[in-house]
């Protein structure tokens, strides 16, 4: 959980890997300042997957939306995991997912 004392939940994370889904309660303070998705121990969502970049993806809030910005990964962040070509920022809707890597990895707001 990325929530301050007694901060309300704006939204959950669910970071898909090939063998796991991370959830994450997230407060406003922790989109503000952004979280963190990847292989690396700094990370939020921590995912061990070689196709993972150390820090893949920053989550963060934009004015009233949040996006997801892909942090020069090896392997891209896609907002359709059908898509040929990756893009470098992604809008988060909540209940839509995008794909790192591939569908076998993927973020998603609820």
């Amino acid at each position: 959980s990325l929530l301050q004392d007694e901060e309300d939940q704006v939204a959950e994370l669910r970071v898909r890997g090939s063998e796991r889904v991370n959830r994450l309660a997230l407060g406003s303070s922790a989109l503000k300042r952004g979280v963190l998705v990847g292989r690396s121990d700094r990370c939020a969502s921590i995912l061990k997957d070689h196709a993972i970049s150390r820090v893949h993806l920053l989550v963060i809030a934009l004015g009233e939306d949040i996006i997801g910005v892909d942090t020069a990964s090896t392997n891209g962040v896609f907002c359709d995991p059908h898509a040929k070509v990756a893009t470098s920022v992604i809008m988060l809707s909540c209940g839509e997912q995008a794909a790192l890597v591939d569908e076998d990895a993927s973020v998603s707001l609820r």
